[in-house]
């Protein structure tokens, strides 16, 4: 592109050097490490205000042109043979000469924007699917990936460097996108990342604490989030909307911000105010699902709890406000699930075991209570969770206070620790337990130790709780990003208990066998009381699953015929207690119970004796 051509609009206070007006511009760059000599250095980021710094790496690299601070302009005489252009903002230079770069591609496009502390990503996601479930071509920018129609991106930030937007919007475009929906953070907000966007709807989900470590304050932090109004507005879009929750503590700021801006239309989502433009009713909570009425209508979604209510709400509020039916996108709301959010792991052992992204003290706060609301059947709540280190240290504690209070019991671990002591971060969140005066808490710093101890903590009914990592698949510690997944976590330590209680899978004959010499093997080094439930169920599975199938006979005449066939390896005291689980057997619910009462030597005896007499030909006549 001709330098003239992408200079368009920008706001110059003058010009050092000799400015080729047709110099072919290949590149537009704030980065020192992609210089080349056709490059445009703009000396301002979205990761960091002043770049200036970096402006001698890219001269040596072969830049020629760079747009700079006029306050900055002494700063590089040094550099004789180049063309300086002074701005009075770098920050809005950036976003001029980007949209002329890629063409102002949303000009081109509906597009979507949520912003708020939480839900964002689960209120993007919703609406993304709802698009593609009505054949939109549609893209998504957000906290875990990006997408173009159906191709899935690595995500680098939330709302990525303004060049880095605008290319991926540059490559929607390309692919004829339609809807661009997207998250938008408090660090875009404030930074400019968004800056020339051209939005046509945004919501906003809440607001609570977060993001102190740049924000500062509250107020700072709000006043970053209320910037949606001005980007909002700077849209050369007709038509402009902004849904808000009605029923978050700041609502009252944000009304008043509104009435500043005739040219963009507030819309209401409420729980509570049924003179909210969208007024949504719970109808039902349970532990797989969520039904709730809008506008008199039923949505079923497979998300729990009432956050994913808000979510869902201003999902389809937005949905609305574009035009589209609900009986059009209704559908393809009802199996939506995102990764990392609510996110529920099904198993075997009658465990809830969720997975949530909550790292703010009301995303944990609504979290447990959302569980404990949800999950009927009075199980114990055990919560793992820490801090991400380098990041706001003022809601360390507050999380602690609030995971205690709300849980049965508390492992508190290593988050993404980053530059800073990991167990510096764990005191800082055990000083709130302290002063609460509780006790119901350990502290495990490797995170992988903690989810098993959690997961191995559990009785059935019961409900681990893994906070503030949800979708990630890394763990930074130092400057070294490692793959880390608690997802991945939580399935590896439900493969060892599985294999401790099930030992034989019914389904796999092969790990049958295994699984039992595993079984015996691990319980004669761990034998206590603790695991007695578990014997007793490896030996009345061992019972039921193997011997019931080798001989196709009823299993009391299977259990007879065993000590029969193998009396030679049998004791008389072991042949008593194999008739006395046959005898058992014929009253139907005192099979369990007879095991139950055996002591644990018998127990390990018995099961001993079983595995030896188990051998290859057996495993060989089940396949």
């Amino acid at each position: 592109m001709r330098l003239v051509d992408l200079i368009k609009n920008v706001e110059i206070s003058a010009i050092i050097g000799e400015l080729n007006p047709d110099f072919e511009i290949t590149s537009v760059i704030n980065d020192s490490r992609k210089s080349n000599s056709r490059a445009l250095f703009v000396a301002y980021s979205g990761y960091r205000e002043d770049v200036h710094e970096f402006i001698p790496a890219a001269y040596e690299k072969g830049v020629q042109h760079f747009i700079i601070s006029k306050e900055k302009k002494d700063d590089f005489v040094i550099f004789k043979d180049a063309i300086f252009i002074l701005v009075d903002s770098p920050r809005k230079a950036l976003s001029q000469v980007a949209k002329n770069f890629y063409g102002d591609p949303t000009s081109q496009m509906k597009v979507i924007g949520i912003t708020g502390t939480s839900g964002k990503t689960t209120t993007t996601f919703a609406i993304y699917k709802a698009l593609r479930w009505m054949g939109k071509k549609a893209g998504l920018i957000g906290t875990i990936e990006y997408r173009v129609g159906d191709k899935i991106y690595n995500s680098t930030n939330t709302t990525p460097d303004i060049l880095d937007l605008y290319e991926i919007i540059s490559l929607m475009k390309n692919e004829n996108v339609e809807y661009l929906v997207m998250e938008v953070s408090s660090h875009s907000l404030a930074l400019g990342r968004v800056d020339g966007i051209n939005f046509d709807i945004c919501g906003f989900t809440n607001f609570s604490q977060d993001h102190l470590d740049f924000h500062k304050t509250m107020e700072e932090y709000l006043d970053a989030k209320l910037k949606i109004f001005d980007v909002l507005s700077s849209s050369n879009k007709n038509r402009k909307t902004l849904v808000v929750n009605k029923d978050i503590e700041v609502f009252p700021r944000i009304r008043l911000k509104a009435s500043k801006y005739p040219d963009i239309k507030l819309k209401t989502i409420s729980l509570v105010d049924r003179g909210a433009d969208y007024y949504s009713r719970v109808v039902r909570l349970l532990p797989a699902k969520t039904v709730f009425e809008l506008s008199g209508r039923n949505f079923e979604i497979s998300m729990i709890g009432n956050t994913n209510v808000y979510n869902f709400s201003m999902a389809i509020a937005i949905l609305k406000e574009l035009g589209f039916p609900e009986r059009e996108f209704s559908g393809g709301l009802a199996h939506i699930k995102v990764a990392g959010r609510m996110e529920c792991v099904p198993n075997n052992l009658g465990l809830t075991i969720v997975i949530d992204y909550a790292h703010k003290p009301e995303a944990l706060e609504k979290l447990i209570k959302t569980v404990r609301d949800v999950i009927k059947n009075k199980g114990k709540i055990i919560t793992v969770f820490g801090c991400g280190g380098d990041r706001d240290r003022l809601k360390r504690p507050v999380m602690g206070k609030i995971a205690c209070i709300l849980s049965d019991y508390v492992i508190i671990t290593s988050d993404n620790p980053r530059t800073e002591d990991p167990l510096k971060i764990i005191k800082e969140i055990e000083a709130g337990i302290i002063e609460e005066g509780m006790s119901n808490y350990e502290i495990i710093p490797d995170r992988k130790e903690a989810i098993f101890k959690g997961i191995n903590l559990a009785k059935k009914n019961d409900c681990i709780i893994i906070a503030g990592k949800g979708h990630e698949n890394y763990q930074i510690i130092g400057k070294e990003k490692i793959h880390f997944s608690d997802k991945e976590v939580v399935l590896e330590s439900l493969g060892y208990l599985e294999r401790e209680k099930g030992f034989l899978a019914l389904e796999a004959r092969k790990n049958l066998y295994l699984s039992l010499k595993f079984g015996v093997d691990y319980l004669s080094k761990n034998l206590n009381e603790e695991k007695k439930g578990l014997l007793v169920e490896g030996i009345s599975q061992i019972i039921k699953d193997f011997y019931l199938l080798r001989d196709n006979r009823p299993l009391r005449q299977s259990i007879t015929q065993l000590a029969m066939d193998y009396d030679n390896n049998f004791s008389m005291d072991d042949l008593k207690l194999l008739y006395s689980i046959e005898k058992a057997l014929r009253t139907k619910n005192a099979f369990y119970s007879t095991l139950q009462t055996l002591s644990l030597e018998e127990l390990k005896k018995i099961f001993d004796k079983i595995s030896g007499v188990i051998n290859e030909t057996d495993f060989g006549n089940l396949q």
